[in-house]
């Protein structure tokens, strides 16, 4: 179950609140603190920021909107933090340009928009037939060529094609339908 998959259920009372923030969080945790670093490069202040980014996550949970996208939302609040960071060592060190800023957390959005696409084709590989999983394998993990997955599998280079052709086609949808998915 993905980070975004998970919602707020039954949070009226503040253990089931609790209980949802924690979920969430901790399937979190680590990307946010890289997020982190990857601005800061420095241990000591990207534990820092994470520990205050922790407690605004969770002070402001209550904000958090039922089935939106956990780690969009605490993107936004992690910037934040950063930014505050970036204006308080300002004074006193050179650091990036708010525009470089923006453009590397453009990056790292996208990095997130990878990161659920590897995680749908994962789901997708495990609803291929046998016989199409051997060809992922031989094909793209192995990195056999047609004529050398025709010649283990005793079909024909074409057949081997045709195969591969219908197995980009079955993965790229199931990605796509498992995307859309990921976003409700």
């Amino acid at each position: 179950m993905t980070t975004n998959a998970i919602t707020k259920k039954n949070t009226t009372t503040p253990a089931a609140l609790s209980d949802a923030f924690i979920a969430l969080f901790e399937a979190d945790r680590k990307r946010i603190y890289t997020y982190i670093y990857a601005f800061v490069m420095d241990t000591d202040e990207a534990d820092e920021i994470f520990q205050e980014t922790s407690v605004v996550l969770w002070r402001d949970f209550e904000k958090f909107e039922e089935n939106t996208n956990f780690s969009k939302w605490a993107n936004g609040i992690v910037f934040n933090r950063i930014l505050s960071y970036r204006r308080k060592i300002k004074k006193h060190a050179l650091c990036l340009s708010d525009d470089v800023t923006l453009e590397l957390a453009a990056k790292v959005s996208q990095t997130d928009s990878t990161d659920s696409r590897i995680e749908a084709l994962q789901i997708c590989k495990g609803e291929l037939t046998p016989t199409l999983q051997q060809l992922y394998t031989e094909f793209y993990i192995n990195n056999a060529t047609a004529t050398e997955v025709a010649k283990m599998t005793e079909r024909s280079v074409f057949a081997i094609r045709k195969s591969v052709q219908k197995l980009r086609k079955k993965l790229f949808d199931c990605i796509d339908r498992k995307q859309r998915e990921m976003q409700l």
